[in-house]
Parts: structure tokens; C-alpha cells; sequence
């Protein structure tokens, strides 16, 4: 069997995950301080939070969680029309389905 070569210490991660309801609060500081010198860098915070989003509803289909549903249901609610915002309503459309 070949031996697996250790990893550089400069692809190691320096995350094993985020929290989604810090993701979803995120500003753009935020997001930029939490990837910084990653290549997760590139990825946009509206990106990012609609993917949060996601997890959220798929979270909250089977926890209970109400400081997470209330804030999809203030990212549903607020803002100029946006995919956050659409995809916020998404979310509370499918759990209502439930």
C-alpha cells in the first residue's frame, strides 16, 4: 500500500465548519475576516448566505430552533428583492408545506 504524504500546513483547513446562524448575520467584513486568505475568499456573501439559508430550512424540517426560524423570517421580510430575500421566503414556503 503507498503511504499518504502529510499535508503541507498551507492547504490544511483552517475551518471544519461555520455556524449558520453567524453566516447568515454576516456583513461583508464578516465574510471577508472569516475566509481571509483562503480560497473560499472568492465566494460572495450573498452566496454564501443563500446556501446558510438552505441548511437553515433543511435544519429546521426536522429541529426546533426559534432564533433560527425568526431570523429567515427577518431575512424574508427586509431588504431591497434579492436572492437572500427570495430565497428566505422559499424557505418559510417549504416549511410551512411541512
Amino acid at each position: 500500500k503507498a503511504q499518504q504524504a502529510e499535508v503541507h500546513p498551507s492547504y490544511k483547513a483552517t475551518h471544519s465548519s461555520l455556524d449558520i446562524m453567524d453566516v447568515l448575520q454576516w456583513d461583508e467584513e464578516a465574510r471577508r475576516k472569516a475566509f481571509q486568505g483562503s480560497s473560499m475568499k472568492r465566494a460572495k456573501l450573498e452566496m454564501m448566505q443563500r446556501n446558510a439559508l438552505i441548511v437553515a430550512g433543511n435544519f429546521l424540517t426536522k429541529n426546533e430552533s426559534p432564533e433560527m426560524y425568526a431570523l429567515v423570517v427577518q431575512m424574508a421580510s427586509e431588504g431591497p428583492k434579492s436572492l437572500v430575500q427570495q430565497t428566505a421566503k422559499d424557505v418559510l414556503q417549504r416549511l410551512m408545506l411541512l
